[in-house]
C-alpha cells in the first residue's frame, strides 16, 4: 500500500511539474489564460506582503493580550494588599 502511495505522489509531482512548465512557456495574453512568470512573481510578492501584514497584526494582538493579562494580574495583586 505504501508503494502505491509513493508511486501516486511521484506521478502527481511529475504531472504538476509538466503542467507548470507549460504555463511558464505560454506567452502573455494566451487564450488559455495562463500567467507569465512575471505575473506569478508579482502575485507571490503581493501574497508575501499580505502574510507579513497578517503576522504583524497577530503579533500586535498577542502583545495586547499579554499586556492586558499582565495589567489584570497586577490589579489583582493590588486588591489583595
Amino acid at each position: 500500500m505504501k508503494t502505491y502511495f509513493t508511486v501516486f505522489v511521484v506521478v502527481f509531482a511529475i504531472l504538476n511539474f509538466v503542467h507548470d512548465s507549460q504555463e511558464f512557456s505560454a506567452g502573455a495574453g494566451t487564450v488559455t489564460g495562463r500567467r507569465t512568470f512575471d505575473e506569478r512573481l508579482a502575485y507571490c510578492e503581493v501574497m508575501e506582503n499580505k502574510c507579513q501584514s497578517l503576522r504583524q497584526k497577530l503579533k500586535q494582538s498577542q502583545n495586547n493580550r499579554l499586556q492586558r493579562k499582565w495589567s489584570n494580574s497586577r490589579f489583582e495583586e493590588d486588591d489583595k494588599e
